[in-house]
């Protein structure tokens, strides 16, 4: 979704890298998304309801609907 709305593939890949498989985690990563801490907790807290919803649903059809 992200590719088809003009982000580069590499962009995607780092960003599916960062939210899916972990990614790099130091401690100045949050200030670079430009959130406070409660907004990325409530942030993650939305992506993981939203992944537990459809469960029922192929890996890569979750990772598409939780990236748009």
């Amino acid at each position: 979704a992200l590719f088809r709305k003009g982000v580069s593939k590499h962009d995607t890949e780092k960003a599916i890298q960062l939210v899916f498989e972990g990614g790099e985690s130091d401690g100045y990563q949050e200030s670079s998304h430009g959130l406070s801490k409660l907004s990325m907790d409530r942030l993650f807290v939305q992506a993981s309801k939203q992944w537990l919803r459809s469960r029922d649903v192929p890996k890569e059809t979750r990772k598409t609907r939780i990236i748009r």
